[in-house]
């Protein structure tokens, strides 16, 4: 019903000439004149509506979040950047990156986070496209789901998942190993190591005889 009434009052207007517009608008009640000079800001100074696959709009309405303004017409922000806000004034700033550890796959982002988390293995620089952006690197280092940047291994631990250069977590040094840049390795033989995160060689001592 209010979308019929809409229609009608839009019709009404359309089919007003100016000389009328000026003579009957003032002797309407002040709620309906107030809602037909709305109309006639919306859809008499420029078309309402959409038209060749772009949203035709007068200045006087925000483009939406996801899009910007640009001459006079509201376009989505490209893949890789997002806008929260609704822009009137035609912004350059209006679409910003998204968030770093993000992707944004797909234009018109309403989001900072956009598509969403970067895979984990990898990480996703501000701005990225893909959930695959950059490979996390080498052994040192590790990309949990949503990495903004490689992590390194902590002392005494090793990293894990993945291959070589998509880790994608961290585990605590065995007894019997020690680990040093990220990789675990074994205590030579004759020697042994009881404790937990020993991050040198200088831990494994040599075994007890017998």
């Amino acid at each position: 019903a209010a979308k019929r009434r809409l229609l009608l009052v839009r019709l009404f207007v359309a089919a007003m000439t100016a000389t009328e517009r000026r003579r009957t608008l003032p002797r309407l009640r002040a709620p309906l004149a107030l809602a037909l000079l709305g109309l006639l800001a919306l859809c008499v100074q420029a078309p309402c509506g959409a038209a060749g696959g772009r949203v035709v709009r007068a200045t006087a309405v925000a483009c939406p979040p996801g899009m910007y303004l640009a001459a006079g017409d509201c376009l989505p922000c490209p893949a890789g950047s997002f806008s929260s806000e609704f822009d009137a004034a035609g912004r350059a700033e209006a679409c910003q990156p998204c968030a770093a550890g993000t992707f944004g796959a797909s234009p018109g982002q309403p989001r900072a986070r956009c598509s969403g988390d970067c895979e984990a293995g990898f990480f996703c620089p501000a701005g990225s496209l893909s959930p695959m952006e950059k490979h996390c690197g080498g052994d040192a280092v590790f990309c949990p789901a949503g990495a903004e940047r490689p992590v390194p291994a902590a002392p005494g631990h090793y990293t894990q998942g993945g291959t070589n250069v998509t880790r994608s977590a961290e585990a605590l040094c065995e007894p019997g190993f020690y680990c040093l840049g990220g990789v675990r390795e074994p205590c030579p033989a004759g020697t042994a190591n009881p404790a937990w995160g020993s991050s040198s060689a200088e831990a494994c001592r040599p075994a007890p005889a017998g």
